[in-house]
Order: C-alpha cells, then sequence, then structure tokens
C-alpha cells in the first residue's frame, strides 16, 4: 500500500520520465555525456536525439577557435574538430533549436573565456522570444585548463580572472 501512490509505477524503464531505479531523488542527478559533433545542425539532431533515449542535460564540447573566440572563416586548422564550431547567433540557433531551456540545463566548457558564447546564447534567447531565467546550467571558465592543454592562452590571465568575475558578478 506504500507504493500505490508512487508516481512511475507504471512507467517503463528506459522511456520518459526516467524516474525508474531504487529510489527517487528530488533534485537528482543530470544525465548527460559530451556531445562532440562539429556541425550546429549536426549537433542539434544528436542533441535532441539524446535527450529523448534520457538524457536530461546537455554538455556541449567546443571546438578551439570557438574557445578562442575565432571566426571559423578566420581560423586556420581545427575547426570543428573535437568540438562544437560556434562563430555567430545562428551556429548557436541552428546548435539548440527546439530545446527546451528550462528543462535541460546547458553545460559549456568555454576554455579560458567564456563572454563569447554567453553573449551569443543571450543574443540568441533575445531573437527568440525567450527570457534569461530560462537558461540554467553552467558556462564554464578555465583558463588554468586551457593553458594547460595548450600551452598558451589567446588572453592574458589575469584579464581572464578579472572577466571571470565581472561575468560572476553579472550573473548574480
Amino acid at each position: 500500500e506504500d507504493a500505490a501512490t508512487l508516481p512511475f509505477l507504471q512507467s517503463l524503464p528506459g522511456m520518459a520520465p526516467f524516474t525508474r531505479g531504487t529510489k527517487t531523488l528530488i533534485n537528482g542527478w543530470e544525465i548527460n555525456q559530451e556531445i562532440n559533433v562539429g556541425i550546429p545542425a549536426s549537433f542539434n539532431k544528436v542533441a535532441r536525439h539524446d535527450l529523448s533515449k534520457g538524457q536530461t542535460s546537455l554538455n556541449i564540447v567546443l571546438d578551439t577557435p570557438t574557445k578562442r573566440g575565432i571566426n571559423a572563416s578566420e581560423a586556420t586548422s581545427e575547426v570543428g574538430k573535437a568540438g562544437l564550431s560556434i562563430s555567430g547567433v545562428t551556429d548557436v540557433a541552428d546548435a539548440l533549436k527546439d530545446i527546451d531551456f528550462g528543462n535541460v540545463p546547458i553545460h559549456v566548457g568555454a576554455g579560458a573565456n567564456s563572454l563569447p558564447i554567453l553573449a551569443l546564447i543571450i543574443a540568441h534567447l533575445e531573437q527568440s522570444g525567450r527570457e534569461m531565467k530560462e537558461l540554467h546550467g553552467c558556462i564554464g571558465m578555465d583558463p588554468l585548463a586551457e593553458l594547460v592543454e595548450n600551452g598558451t592562452l589567446a588572453y592574458e590571465l589575469q584579464d581572464c580572472y578579472t572577466l571571470m568575475a565581472d561575468i560572476t558578478k553579472w550573473a548574480n
């Protein structure tokens, strides 16, 4: 009789709402994996497929030019390799088409400078008539990891930390 009111009793494993298990968490774990697809429309197709199969948030990996703030048309190499290539609001719109920001947290590893990708996502929200309060997740900025990974930064380290502080103040 204690189990009679549990909301997931009639659901099947591997089917929405993906709540089967030994216990129900109030604010449970997010389920995601990195999506290493370079072309925005292809990324969207993979993301929507994964979300339909139980993934609950998006973990967006950016290519090196995007993380360094370089437009794909100006980059000499690495465009779309090992991550999503974003050069403008249209790319963001293509990558995130039909993604419900209210229910799908977005996590982006933006490298040493998160401002360009944050600005593009906000511009996309504004152009599509959505509010920023719908957006949740993390647009991460880690200049030290970028420095270790590539041996150089496209920005001065102190500038990265100042920008990080400014974005955090703005977000609050």
